[in-house]
């Protein structure tokens, strides 16, 4: 149990994490080309305030699926170990 928590917030980092580079990107880029004059500092800004904007769902989101996914055992990391259930071997057979 304690593995599946470990790995729950993990991989709820790495989501946050994904979530702001997708969100500040995908903002960046849309502002980058439409200011070709200066495009590095306008996808800077438009990036930074996207991801501001949009925190609290990034936020939630992240906690959602990674809460979900390590209870169901979805996430790699938060599965149940395989038992051995093959019946035991007998000896001198």
């Amino acid at each position: 149990m304690n593995r599946k928590i470990l790995f729950g917030i993990i991989w709820l980092a790495v989501f946050y994490l994904g979530g702001g580079m997708i969100v500040g990107g995908v903002a960046g880029a849309m502002a980058g080309a439409a200011h070709p004059e200066n495009p590095a500092a306008a996808g800077a800004l438009a990036g930074h305030d996207a991801v501001n904007r949009y925190r609290l769902i990034i936020t939630l989101g992240s906690v959602a699926l990674a809460f979900f996914g390590a209870w169901a055992g979805i996430l790699p990391g938060t599965r149940k170990k395989k038992t051995d259930e093959s019946p035991p071997m007998k000896p001198g057979i």
